[in-house]
């Protein structure tokens, strides 16, 4: 996977799904510690900004995305049409646009919201923290948004709890921050299009 772009906390590259290219951003999001929440939509602001011009550059709209946003979903900078624009539902981004302020938004949809709470499979977020920083106890800070003309090439997402036979969580089913991390890793799986 070439890189193709390199931002402000992002890498950009080019990934071939079948003899299809797809743009494959992959970021890190600016942290709640240090950062208050209009930062972060700020910064989630620009980079969708980023990537507009990214898009632009290489002329698709093909495009993922992937990482540690700092964010959870239903953030303001997750779902505002000028931010990362991203919905829970595929129905919600088949639309393909939302219009603001007389610009038109392009959609991505975000599984990651299927997988919040005890009615799923696994823990119930990527990051576990009830202090004033997470309020919530869970959050969904690792995510995937997926561009709406490609989200039929999405097959699933899981949250990962082993790396092969290494369990990657304590006894308390939270993120092992003292074996591995203090975040439990996503995988995506995309499927091929075979209509090409």
């Amino acid at each position: 996977m070439a890189e193709v772009h390199a931002g402000f906390r992002t890498s950009t590259r080019s990934l071939k799904i079948g003899r299809k290219r797809v743009l494959l951003a992959l970021l890190h999001g600016v942290d709640p510690r240090n950062y208050d929440s209009e930062s972060r939509q700020s910064f989630a602001q620009s980079l969708a900004t980023e990537m507009r011009f990214v898009k632009e550059q290489y002329k698709t709209n093909r495009l993922v995305i992937l990482g540690d946003f700092n964010m959870n979903p239903y953030d303001r900078g997750m779902n505002l049409a000028a931010g990362f624009n991203a919905m829970m539902t595929r129905k919600c981004a088949s639309p393909g646009l939302r219009r603001h302020i007389d610009v038109d938004y392009e959609l991505y949809y975000n599984p990651m919201w299927s997988l919040f709470g005890d009615n799923t499979e696994g823990p119930a977020g990527t990051v576990y923290d009830a202090n004033n920083q997470g309020p919530y106890g869970w959050s969904m800070f690792d995510q995937v948004v997926i561009n709406h003309s490609i989200m039929h090439l999405f097959e699933k997402v899981e949250i990962l709890t082993h790396a092969g036979p290494f369990p990657l969580m304590n006894n308390k089913g939270r993120p092992n921050a003292e074996q591995a991390s203090d975040h439990f890793p996503i995988l995506v799986t995309l499927k091929e299009e075979y209509n090409e």
